[in-house]
C-alpha cells in the first residue's frame, strides 16, 4: 500500500486499518540500496529470473481484463513495443 523512507513516528505509525492491513499480508516487499547499484541489481534478477518473468504459463494479458489488456497493447504499440516482448514480463517491470 505504499513505501517508507524514514523514522518519524508521524509516519510510521499506521492507521488501525493500514496496520489491520499490514499484519494479515501474506508477503511484504521491502526496498534496499542495492537496486542503486546496477551490477548487483542485474546479478540478483539473472540469478532469479522468475523475479521479473514468468517462468510459468502465465501470461501478462492473462491477469488483465480484455479492457485493460487492449490499452496496454495499446500503449505498448504507440511506443513500437510489440506486446509479444512482454508477454512473459511481471506487472512491475
Amino acid at each position: 500500500f505504499g513505501t517508507m523512507h524514514v523514522t518519524d513516528p508521524r509516519v510510521t505509525t499506521l492507521p488501525p486499518a493500514a496496520q489491520k492491513a499490514f499484519d494479515a499480508a501474506g508477503t511484504v516487499v521491502i526496498e534496499t540500496t542495492e537496486v542503486l547499484d546496477k551490477q548487483k541489481m542485474m546479478a540478483a534478477l539473472l540469478k532469479e529470473p522468475d523475479l521479473m518473468m514468468f517462468t510459468d504459463e502465465t501470461t501478462l494479458s492473462s491477469l488483465l481484463s480484455p479492457e485493460n489488456a487492449a490499452v496496454v497493447n495499446k500503449a505498448l504499440d504507440a511506443r513500437g513495443i510489440p506486446p509479444a516482448t512482454v508477454a512473459k514480463m511481471k506487472p512491475w517491470l
